[in-house]
């Protein structure tokens, strides 16, 4: 049985322009998170439970940046490789001429980019990455 890819030029622009759309978003998450709530966690005096709290914040703080870097890194390698699908593909026949491995070889950053799907989170067992 043949197989074969069938690229929707319009869908594809859409999608493009969307995910540009989202990297301003997560970009301005990156910021907010590296300049407003730059590590100051919330002053909670020196009892045990508020030292406790406050590095607990300090914990959580750099796990949720870490996950915003990902994403904007996902979404901007994405981005990038849609964006390169539609210049390399100028017409409706080039693009729906192009197989499935020409479209996953510019995809392939973005594996590189998110990781292996199948494998756990390092900080949060159980957890795997999508």
């Amino acid at each position: 049985m043949a197989q074969g890819t069938d690229v929707d030029p319009l869908s594809l622009e859409d999608f493009h322009a969307r995910l540009t759309t989202r990297v301003a978003d997560a970009q301005a998450i990156v910021t907010k998170l590296e300049t407003e709530l730059a590590q100051t966690a919330p002053r909670l005096g020196t009892f045990d439970d508020g030292k406790l709290t406050a590095t607990n914040y300090r914990t959580i703080y750099s796990e949720q940046l870490t996950r915003a870097k990902r994403l904007l890194a996902a979404v901007t390698a994405t981005r990038d490789a849609t964006g390169k699908i539609l210049e390399n593909y100028h017409t409706n026949e080039e693009r729906n001429a192009a197989n499935a491995e020409d479209i996953a070889r510019h995809l392939g950053g973005v594996t590189q980019v998110v990781g292996d799907p199948t494998q756990a989170s390092p900080t949060h067992p159980g957890v795997r990455y999508v």
